[in-house]
């Protein structure tokens, strides 16, 4: 099943050089760390809290905008739903083909050990539907067609447009996305969160970065497209104001229906102290004061989900 109708748009607004000059050290310095588990921990118990609501046979249909390395969508996958998988960077995009493929291999070879050994129970029941990957980003979102998506995941992405989320350019990718949800969808947005970004700063006596970034200027002392190119910087170009993205979700037609701290507190921690506490400790606590109403909004990142509203 395609949701496509229109061709890909040629006028970018995310530099896919900037995520393909810096996918690898994505790689070992999110994905593959502890900062990535959890990040991808609190997203997916929040999706599972989503999809207890629906009968268990449900086949959801799902876009993954600037699906990375495809970690959430395989997860989703993994469920019986229907993914497809938007990203600007072709490095991201092989990993997250490879990660499919590998996970195809991996199923075969469990099917034929099952009948080797004589069982009749099939292991893997749920069918993995082969995902749609498409090389683009938010400026191709005309390719869907509107009401088509049941969850549309957008995980780390506003936050490197180059303009900040209050002006109208970014609104209206917020209302696009309204409009490719059917009837009661849902939008989980997850961003990287200013108010974190400057407690962050101040606790560990950046003192000037987080005046600069409580005054709505260049945060992290001034971050740009060039300086990104120039160094292996991790810190997005435009961290989101909490209250900013509420104000545009309402405008939108959103109502947030859940909100999750990504990390309340582990970026706070020492080495030392992160280095002798056991990870799956650290975990059972990021995942138990996600949602508490007084930690929530200082975490390194926000996950909300939003419901379409009629």
């Amino acid at each position: 099943m395609t949701n496509i109708i229109a061709p890909i748009s040629n006028d970018p607004i995310l530099d896919e050089h900037i995520f393909n000059k810096l996918g690898e050290h994505f790689h070992q310095k999110i994905y593959a760390s502890a900062k990535g588990q959890l990040r991808l921990a609190v997203i997916c118990a929040d999706l599972d809290i989503l999809l207890s609501k629906y009968p268990q046979d449900t086949t959801l249909n799902i876009l993954d905008i600037g699906a990375g390395e495809g970690q959430v969508s395989l997860y989703l996958a993994k469920k019986g739903h229907r993914l497809t998988l938007l990203e600007p960077a072709l490095l991201m995009q092989a990993r997250s083909k490879e990660l499919f493929e590998n996970l195809s291999i991996d199923n075969s070879r469990d099917k034929s050990v099952d009948k080797s050994m004589g069982k009749s129970v099939d292991n893997h029941a749920i069918k993995i539907q082969t995902p749609q990957f498409i090389l683009g980003e938010l400026n191709n979102l005309n390719l869907f067609q509107d009401n088509c998506f049941d969850l549309i995941l957008c995980h780390a992405v506003l936050e490197w447009l180059p303009e900040p989320l209050n002006k109208n350019r970014n609104l209206e990718y917020i209302v696009r996305i309204n409009k490719l949800l059917k009837k009661n969808g849902t939008f989980s947005l997850a961003f990287y969160n200013r108010s974190g970004l400057i407690l962050h700063n101040l606790i560990r006596g950046n003192l000037n970065a987080a005046n600069i970034a409580l005054e709505n200027q260049a945060q992290d002392g001034s971050i740009t497209n060039d300086k990104i190119k120039k160094s292996k910087s991790l810190t997005p170009l435009n961290p989101i104001d909490p209250d900013n993205m509420e104000q545009e979700l309402h405008c939108a037609n959103f109502k947030i229906s859940s909100e999750s701290g990504v990390r309340v507190f582990h970026d706070f921690m020492a080495k030392n102290t992160k280095e002798r506490l056991p990870f799956a400790q650290i975990l059972k606590f990021e995942l138990a004061y996600r949602q508490h109403p007084n930690f929530k909004r200082i975490a390194r990142y926000l996950h909300w989900m939003c419901v379409k509203l009629d």
